[in-house]
């Protein structure tokens, strides 16, 4: 009888032993099935994020769509930062974007605060001053954060900051197969855009200034036109003239003329606000669009702009070249039109108007006592 039980026993304990191995081996299967599936879902969502990259041909949309996709699908706080630097696209080429989770960097600063990594970097608390850089205001409730550099061609894009409120959600132990991929996802998205946007800005644009062409000048007077009649704001238009350009060119040759125009391209871009719009007209003819202002704060720019003008001197081999030039304005304030091309040519003939007159650069003349300059 004895050793029947000691059979029995023994029995028990292997089917006990067997028991608890299933039971083990079906939490693994069960975890490798959840495992499947996360990544199944992980990659559904990096399909539909590619298929947002190839629908989108502007950085505005591309940001928007992004950033609120990746915060709604990952459950995370988002920020996107892009390098100022572009291979082939040109002196200062930064598209002005409207959103408060993206900025433009320089490609320096970024490096640093990635420490030079081509792989993701996961940071779990404490976080350093790094967060506030990607986040800023969204920084302070974050407690670990996946760093993404974008990379395309050898060379820094930017990078895609994702944050988390749970600690241990980034953390220096996982896994960042899927970071990685979604961050070359996200680089030719972003390669393709820029492309887009490199287009536009060459078909908009003067070759040798790099101001607004006439094209996307006339493109400017209708959209503050339209904006006029919707709402009623004012804008106004400065025709400028440079006076003397023909003497120079005939002179000094070509390169001089080219010369003064580019380095007047340049005050005139250091000088205006933001929002303004400069364009070259042709020859040595500008004009600058001011959105949301009236005639008296137009002139007050206009006359602001032809005193620096009128200071600068340029050096030019041997000696010096000047940038005095003349200025119309007109502003939508003073006249019941719906043409923006009537506003126009009101500019250019106050334009006429202060080319022929004596010692007067600015036509209408500015009221006596009002020779404050406007903040850019």
């Amino acid at each position: 009888m004895k050793e029947d039980s000691k059979v029995i026993d023994s029995n028990e304990r292997i089917i006990k032993k067997i028991s608890q191995e299933n039971t083990e081996l079906r939490k693994k299967l069960q975890q490798v099935v959840e495992r499947v599936v996360e990544n199944e879902r992980i990659m559904n969502h990096f399909a539909d994020i590619e298929a947002l990259f190839l629908e989108t041909i502007t950085l505005q949309e591309f940001v928007n769509r992004l950033l609120a996709e990746l915060q709604e699908r990952f459950q995370v706080s988002t920020a996107l930062v892009l390098t100022c630097e572009h291979q082939g696209l040109g002196e200062g080429f930064c598209p002005q974007i409207e959103h408060e989770q993206f900025k433009w960097v320089w490609s320096e600063d970024l490096t640093k605060r990635i420490y030079g990594s081509e792989d993701p970097v996961l940071i779990n608390e404490p976080l350093s001053i790094d967060a506030d850089y990607f986040l800023g205001s969204l920084a302070k409730p974050i407690r670990s954060m996946a760093v993404i550099p974008l990379r395309s061609h050898n060379r820094l894009l930017g990078g895609m900051a994702l944050a988390s409120e749970e600690a241990g959600r980034y953390h220096s132990g996982m896994d960042t197969n899927f970071l990685a991929r979604l961050g070359r996802k996200i680089s030719v998205g972003i390669d393709n855009v820029l492309m887009f946007e490199r287009l536009r800005h060459q078909s908009a644009t003067d070759p040798l200034t790099g101001l607004f062409n006439r094209s996307r000048l006339r493109e400017a007077l209708n959209n503050e036109m339209n904006r006029k009649m919707r709402y009623g704001t004012s804008f106004s238009c400065i025709m400028i003239d440079m006076d003397g350009f023909k003497t120079i060119n005939d002179s000094l040759g070509h390169a001089a003329g080219d010369y003064l125009l580019i380095e007047f391209a340049k005050l005139l871009k250091s000088n205006v606000r933001t929002t303004d719009i400069c364009a070259r007209y042709g020859g040595d003819e500008f004009v600058v669009v001011l959105p949301h202002t009236g005639s008296e704060q137009a002139l007050i720019t206009a006359n602001k702009l032809a005193d620096l003008s009128a200071r600068a001197s340029l050096p030019w081999e041997e000696g010096t070249v000047l940038l005095n030039a003349s200025f119309g304005v007109a502003s939508t304030d003073c006249t019941d039109t719906e043409d923006p091309e009537e506003i126009l040519k009101e500019a250019d003939a106050q334009l006429y108007e202060a080319k022929k007159s004596t010692g007067l650069h600015v036509c209408p003349a500015l009221k006596s006592g009002n020779n404050q300059n406007r903040s850019k």
